[in-house]
């Protein structure tokens, strides 16, 4: 609970990203608006590893602790829409790594004009008896519409019956080509007898 409440101090006074025990993560904070439910937002987080020596992270969400949550902002309805390429990454002495976060919000009207709150948790390597542990802020709001079925039916699609027209008068074109040949083909010539 400390922590927790270290880390959000920390992200509160570091804008741009937040560092504790020879690692840092950037941004310290997502705001994800206009997420529209039945689609996948996508993000990335960056974590950089300070120290002289490889270093293994775990990340994962967590849901913000009681009280401290921005104002205004529920409780996020469920942490597995949160998911990421890797759930854990080695980062090289003093580099940084991306890592791919996807927001995927079922596609429901409950779930339209939302405003939620999680938050992603960067765990590092231990150290004796203590693992540092920082916390991005993961803001989320939801569209006022939920995304648009997608069909699989040819007429739904104007491209796809555009194209479907082209090909029919293109084989009447071609059948009535081949008619009016072979008919002139049957035809006895003038002049001839």
């Amino acid at each position: 609970m400390i922590g927790a409440a270290l880390a959000a101090l920390v992200s509160l006074m570091l804008p741009s990203d937040v560092e504790a025990g020879g690692f840092g993560a950037s941004p310290a904070e997502f705001i994800v608006s206009e997420v529209m439910p039945g689609e996948t937002a996508e993000r990335i987080v960056h974590i950089n590893n300070k120290e002289d020596s490889p270093q293994t992270f775990d990340i994962s969400v967590e849901t913000t602790p009681e009280g401290s949550r921005r104002e205004g902002r529920a409780e996020f309805p469920d942490n597995t829409w949160v998911t990421f390429d890797r759930e854990s990454v080695t980062v090289d002495a003093l580099s940084s790594e991306a890592v791919k976060v996807y927001i995927d919000i079922p596609k429901e009207q409950r779930w339209l004009e939302q405003d939620w709150e999680t938050w992603i948790k960067i765990t590092g390597a231990s150290s004796g008896m203590f693992k540092t542990v920082l916390y991005i802020r993961l803001l989320v709001s939801t569209d006022s519409e939920v995304a648009p079925a997608s069909s699989s039916n040819l007429w739904d699609n104007p491209g796809s019956v555009a194209g479907i027209a082209g090909a029919v008068v293109c084989g009447i074109i071609a059948l009535l080509a081949g008619l009016w040949y072979m008919r002139r083909r049957r035809m006895p010539s003038v002049g001839s007898g």
